[in-house]
This record gives C-alpha cells, sequence and structure tokens, in this order.
C-alpha cells in the first residue's frame, strides 16, 4: 500500500461510505498519491506485477450504498470492480480502458504524474462512477481511450471535441455533481420571465483563445462591448476570476479597466432574465448547462472553434437558443428582437430548461453506453 500520510485506497473507500463531509476529497487524494506512485522510479524500480494495482484500487467505486456522494443509479455496481495499471509511451491526458461484464481495468501512462496528475486525478475521480457504470452494463468486451483533456481529438472519448462525429461522454463535472442536482434544486421555484431582471448575464474567468494581449479574449471583448452601447444597463457582464495571463501586470491591467465583479452563486442566476454563454478554452462545460436550467433564454456566442459538448445535437436555434455570432456582431441587435418578444423568449427559455431537466445523470449514463459499446466493439 501506498506510504505516507495520505489514506490508502482501500482506506478511501471505506472512508467514502462513511457520512464524512470530506470523503470524496479523500477518494482524490488517495488517487492523487496512487498516480505519484506510479510514476516515481524511485518506488517502482522494476515494473511492479500488475496485480499490486489492481489490488490498490480495486473495487474502489462499489455504488451500491445510499450513502455514496456519486450514486449513478443505486445498487447497479454490485460485483463491479475498478482496477488500475499503468504503461509507458502515452498521452498524460488519455487512458486505456479495458471493459467487460463488470470489470473496469484502467491503464495510465507513466508520465501522468509528473505532468499534470492533479488535473488527472480530479477527472478520472469524478468519472469513476460512469465507468463502473458502463462496466457494469456493457454487453460488450474491448478497450477504448478516453481523453480526460478540455479538448479531446481522434477516437478517443472526450468530454468535449471539435468534430460532431467525435465520441463523446458526458463530463466529468456533470457526473460528479450528479447532473448539477444543487442547480436542479436550486431552479426549482423560479419566478416568471417578468419578475426577473431586465437585463442578460455573464461571469466567467479570463480563459479562452488570444489573438494578442488580454483585451483580444472573446469573454474580455463581450465585456467590453456591452459597455460601449447606448443602454449598458441591459447587460451584467463581468470578469470574476483572472486566470492564464500572460504576465501579472495583466492582472492589474485587467481591474483598472473596470471589467471585474464578484462572483454570482449558480442560485442567483434564476435571477436574471436572460443568460449569455461563451467559450472558455474549449466550451464553457457547466456554463451552458446551468444556465439552461434557468428557464431564461439563453444567447448562445458561435464558439470560433466548433466546440462541442455530448448533448449539442439536442440543441435547436430560436427553439431552445438563441444563436449569436462568434464576433459578437449581431448580439445587440438579437438582444433587442427577443426583448420585444417577452412571448417568444418564455417559450425559448422553457425549452431550453426542459432539455436541461431531461437530461439526468442516469438517463445521460443510459445514452452514453451505446457510445461505449460502439468503440469498445472495434477494438
Amino acid at each position: 500500500m501506498i506510504s505516507g500520510g495520505a489514506p490508502s485506497i482501500r482506506e478511501a473507500h471505506d472512508y467514502f461510505y462513511t457520512s464524512a463531509p470530506d470523503r470524496e476529497a479523500v477518494l482524490r487524494d488517495a488517487i492523487r498519491r496512487a498516480l505519484e506512485f506510479i510514476t516515481d522510479s524511485s518506488k517502482l524500480g522494476e515494473a511492479p506485477d500488475e496485480s499490486y494495482f489492481r489490488g490498490l484500487i480495486s473495487d474502489c467505486l462499489l455504488v451500491g450504498d445510499a450513502k455514496s456522494a456519486a450514486t449513478v443509479a443505486q445498487h447497479a455496481y454490485q460485483d463491479v470492480s475498478i482496477n488500475f495499471g499503468f504503461e509507458v509511451g502515452g498521452v498524460p491526458e488519455i487512458i486505456r480502458i479495458q471493459l467487460s461484464a463488470g470489470r473496469a481495468f484502467i491503464f495510465l501512462d507513466q508520465t501522468t504524474a509528473s505532468v499534470s496528475y492533479g488535473f488527472m486525478s480530479v477527472r478520472l475521480s469524478d468519472m469513476l462512477p460512469l465507468i463502473a457504470f458502463w462496466a457494469r452494463w456493457t454487453s460488450v468486451s474491448g478497450e477504448m481511450l478516453v481523453n480526460l483533456s478540455d479538448l479531446g481529438s481522434g477516437n478517443a472519448l472526450s468530454f468535449s471535441q471539435d468534430s460532431p462525429d467525435a465520441p463523446m461522454t458526458p463530463d466529468c463535472s456533470f457526473v460528479s455533481s450528479r447532473g448539477y442536482a444543487d442547480a436542479r434544486a436550486a431552479y426549482q421555484n423560479l419566478p416568471s420571465l417578468d419578475h426577473r431582471k431586465p437585463q442578460a448575464i455573464w461571469r466567467g474567468a479570463t480563459t479562452g483563445q488570444r489573438q494578442g494581449d488580454w483585451r483580444s479574449l472573446p469573454r474580455i471583448r463581450l465585456c467590453q462591448l456591452v459597455r460601449a452601447i447606448d443602454h449598458p444597463e441591459w447587460f451584467d457582464c463581468a470578469v470574476t476570476s483572472l486566470t492564464q495571463l500572460a504576465h501579472p501586470s495583466e492582472a492589474d491591467e485587467i481591474h483598472r479597466s473596470g471589467l471585474t465583479a464578484p462572483e454570482i452563486p449558480n442560485s442567483r442566476f434564476g435571477e436574471y432574465r436572460y443568460q449569455i454563454d461563451i467559450d472558455g478554452n474549449t466550451n464553457s462545460w457547466p456554463g451552458l448547462f446551468i444556465k439552461l436550467l434557468s428557464g431564461s433564454p439563453v444567447f448562445k456566442i458561435a464558439s470560433p472553434g466548433g466546440y462541442r459538448q455530448w448533448y449539442y445535437t439536442r440543441l435547436s436555434a430560436w427553439y431552445n437558443y438563441i444563436p449569436v455570432s462568434s464576433d459578437l456582431s449581431d448580439l445587440l441587435d438579437k438582444f433587442k428582437w427577443v426583448q420585444g418578444r417577452p412571448e417568444r423568449a418564455e417559450a425559448i427559455g422553457r425549452a431550453g430548461r426542459q432539455l436541461a431537466l431531461s437530461m439526468t445523470l442516469e438517463e445521460e449514463s443510459w445514452r452514453s453506453l451505446p457510445v461505449v459499446e460502439g468503440l469498445l466493439a472495434r477494438s
């Protein structure tokens, strides 16, 4: 077992099923330490027997206990085992998974820990319930690649892709939050649109693709644009987190620009009549989903990179969202159009909410299974 102060995987498994509030953090920390161990050459020496890693994390998420914080479908995982191994020559962000009835073997690249084990451990632990679900219900045995990075590539199962034909899965945020359960609960009793603030709201970080300095970031351009129009009171758009900046001086410049504001809890987004969604590094991930849940019509800025998530085939322009050009040139005109048609705005917001409500964790887990089986069948 792993030595040191952090719990072993078995200890984390046992702790995970208690009522302790930090059980998910303990599991993640244990997986992180396992990844550290895997890539520590001083401990590895000769490659250990694969059974070592099977014993290390085997059965770490058998979701058959009502107290589990990661339930996909209760009692669905009886007799499912999740086993870990390692290999060399791969890509740190990509894991190889072998699935057969009741078993999942997850192979991590040996360089994972030295490159991004923190990022990997969180996303991997978040995805374990869904991986166990696939192992429990698949009728096909085989193997597949899963890309845990922001943007997938090729034939690896991914969270976000720039090709509509690429295989995609519900992302780790959706799985770990049980389909954004907190937002669903917060938005159970929403006021009608005419009782909400008559503004379009956006908050987010300085992520995204830049073509120059920070002013070229699409999210920054959005905040600048809505402050320069004749009616800036129609919009409430601001940056809440400064990240991925080229130089520390950029943070001071952004603060002085007046484009920043405090974060707003997700529960308060439902107070606004309109929502805006815009890409970060790829899609906004929980951003769009939670905005759809709010029941407010969503102005979705077109993705310059064509980024998509697993459910985007169910999005329909002017039915459950309002399309806006990636250069923002038509944002104001479309806002005025919707602003003058409250019944249409209500209908679009209602359709978006119905779509989001229909995408439960259990439903999307079942929908993902044929995609996974297609990949396994081709292996």
